[in-house]
């Protein structure tokens, strides 16, 4: 019903058509987007692969590929925690047609066939950072195949993947 439910309804919409990167028009962006990922360490004989930001260095290997730096060409998604609770949803990167939009669609419309609550975060449950976020837990929750704990939050769920190395390839904790 609201004008900003709408725009929060397009963004997903259109990156999950086109792909790309999404900001909010008042966004500042304070560092090259091409220089979005760190660099990363090497893999060393006998160790296995983390892909945790090691600053100062600048060589990875990953899937028997090295990098000197991640590039965009790496990645289907780019998303960060807005806060402990929620990821943000006012910058985002994505391929299109990437199983997180499908999800946060579905679940726009399934909150919307239940009824559009009129409380005071009702924004934030329908298209918001809520629901962003439950399509986000949701899609790892679904790829993890339920074998970790189920993630509440933003701040649980990036605990969960980090574990996880082919997930957490561009993850910084």
């Amino acid at each position: 019903p609201l004008g900003v439910m709408k725009a929060d309804f397009w963004r997903y919409a259109i990156l999950f058509a086109e792909g790309g990167i999404y900001a909010d028009v008042d966004t500042i962006c304070r560092k090259e987007i091409d220089k979005w990922f760190p660099p990363r360490a090497e893999k060393e004989e006998g160790e296995s692969l983390s892909c945790k930001y090691h600053p100062g260095m600048s060589n990875m290997t990953l899937n028997g590929h090295k990098y000197s730096q991640l590039q965009w060409k790496d990645c289907q998604i780019v998303i960060a925690p807005e806060n402990d609770e929620h990821f943000c949803q006012w910058t985002i990167a994505s391929v299109a047609g990437h199983p997180i939009l499908s999800n946060v669609l579905r679940l726009i419309f399934q909150r919307a066939r239940e009824g559009i609550s009129e409380s005071e975060h009702f924004v934030h449950y329908h298209t918001g950072p809520a629901v962003w976020t439950d399509a986000i837990v949701d899609f790892f929750s679904q790829e993890l195949g339920h074998k970790m704990p189920v993630a509440r939050t933003a701040l649980d769920m990036i605990e969960l993947v980090w574990q996880v190395p082919e997930y957490n390839a561009v993850a910084e904790k």
